[in-house]
């Protein structure tokens, strides 16, 4: 899902209220045993242009 919301996002294809309603489905921060914030899940994805793919 992640990938996902990156790439619509990339794409100009949702809204503000769209990307919010959206980040509800996003995983949660990841935690360690202690239960303390120790990272996030990213979407490394970019995507390609007509303009930059030239």
């Amino acid at each position: 899902m992640v990938a996902l919301v990156s790439a619509l996002d990339q794409l100009g294809w949702i809204t503000d209220g769209q990307r919010q309603a959206l980040s509800a489905l996003l995983p949660p921060p990841m935690r360690n045993a202690a239960g303390l914030e120790v990272g996030e899940m990213r979407a490394v994805l970019r995507l390609k242009t007509d303009t930059q793919a030239r």
